[in-house]
């Protein structure tokens, strides 16, 4: 294939089953070749209770009954599933083929939930990594865990909306002189702007074959994540200027190593990632072991995201149930 446009939903469907059967039309109808579905069962697995969007989200949710219903129109159309799986149970199911899928996508909240990770590499299915809010390093670091698993880096980040300075998309024909994994970029740009149609071009002339956008039956309407959503008339545009592009492009680029350095609305991204919250009131004193942490998106929180900067620490803070613990909240940090 030359390139790979699929349409994103998001939390845009807003729990309203109708309106994502007409997401998934429209999708096919717009030219896309596959949809993207951010599944998720367990919502307090994923949401901890001191996030300010607790409520707001949790409105947002499908059963796995609807689930199934939506992947299996949207198979019926002809277009692939890219399927973002927000708890272990949504990856479980995937695994036992209750549902069938094409690609698999690493949400960035989850990118060092070990638990997470360890079952996408189990299920064997394609991945496409989002590698907004992400160094260098880090891609290396994945890349080296998933093997050839690892089927595209997709460069771009939300933002609400992303200015497409802070994506640097130069950074497409670097990372191909990197890596021999395709290079894919999702576009978060205002809905209202040229970039939410002709930075696709651009990114395909850097070098990028799969490219993510997000849909909206009603352009502009305020629902979750409509800043960067775009309509029918725009999405088909960007299908054309894809299927006009030339295959010539811009040849890898040399390394910069400061076009990976994190702006400051990427560092924002970044930090939605989950994080260690207690699984009851901790007081100060407590030694801490793994048996008393979760991890869940708790905000834009510069947290703990791992047990081996917790274990066996000793708090020298309380810290109440489902809140960020810190590391200022550690003995000896």
């Amino acid at each position: 294939m030359s390139y790979f446009l699929y349409a994103e939903t998001a939390f845009h469907h807003e729990g309203d089953i109708d309106y994502m059967i007409g997401l998934v039309d429209l999708a096919k109808s717009s030219g896309a070749d596959g949809i993207k579905f951010q599944v998720l069962l367990d919502y307090d697995s994923l949401i901890a209770r001191s996030n300010p969007g607790y409520d707001d989200f949790k409105r947002a949710m499908f059963s796995k009954e609807h689930w199934r219903q939506i992947i299996e129109h949207a198979r019926e159309l002809g277009l692939k599933i890219v399927f973002m799986p927000c708890d272990l149970e949504s990856i479980e199911l995937v695994k036992e083929g209750y549902f069938k899928v094409d690609f698999l996508d690493l949400h960035s909240v989850s990118f060092y939930d070990s638990d997470v990770n360890r079952r996408i590499k189990e299920s064997n299915v394609p991945l496409i990594l989002g590698v907004g809010g992400r160094t260098l390093d880090e891609m290396k670091e994945k890349l080296a865990y998933y093997g050839e698993q690892l089927w595209c880096f997709m460069v771009g980040f939300q933002a609400f909306p992303t200015n497409l300075e802070d994506v640097n998309l130069e950074k497409i024909a670097m990372m191909k002189g990197i890596f021999s994994q395709r290079i894919g970029y999702a576009d978060h740009s205002h809905f209202d702007s040229d970039d939410a149609v002709a930075s696709n071009l651009r990114a395909f002339n850097y070098g990028a074959r799969v490219f993510e956008k997000h849909l909206t039956l009603t352009e502009g309407e305020e629902r979750f994540d409509h800043i960067a959503s775009v309509g029918e008339e725009k999405f088909e545009k960007i299908r054309d200027l894809l299927d006009s592009a030339s295959e010539s492009q811009t040849p890898a680029l040399p390394l910069d190593e400061a076009s990976f350095e994190l702006s400051e609305p990427e560092l924002d991204y970044r930090y939605r990632q989950k994080i260690a919250v207690p699984t009851k009131d901790l007081s100060a004193g407590t030694l801490v072991d793994e048996n008393m942490i979760a991890f869940k998106m708790c905000g834009n929180v510069d947290g703990i995201t791992d047990l081996s900067g917790l274990v066996g620490k000793r708090l020298k803070s309380d810290v109440k149930y489902d809140h960020p613990i810190l590391k200022s909240d550690l003995e000896n940090a």
